[in-house]
């Protein structure tokens, strides 16, 4: 099945990407920090629009699904259902 953004949500100072298709009937979420907008979390390089980081970002989160690389991350089950993942080393859950 292929990812599908559903919605994006500010929470707490961080983007937060909600997808459906990395598993049935689940919803996954992925957090971005404001705090490096406009710079893209895959190339690392400033981004000239939102189109344009918003576009990144997809294209690094279907990469991480394509590669598998979601399938080893850290997990947390927020209040209103979603897992949010993270697979990345920090201690933030916002990449």
């Amino acid at each position: 099945r292929p990812l599908r953004i559903d919605r994006v949500d500010l929470v707490d100072g961080d983007i937060l990407v909600v997808l459906s298709g990395l598993h049935a009937d689940v919803l996954n979420g992925v957090r971005f920090s404001l705090a490096h907008v406009p710079v893209g979390p895959l190339t690392e390089e400033v981004r000239n629009s939102v189109d344009e980081w918003a576009s990144e970002v997809a294209i690094a989160l279907d990469e991480a699904s394509s590669t598998r690389e979601m399938d080893s991350a850290e997990q947390r089950v927020e209040p209103d259902g979603v897992v949010l993942l993270r697979w990345w080393p920090g201690e933030s859950w916002s990449r």
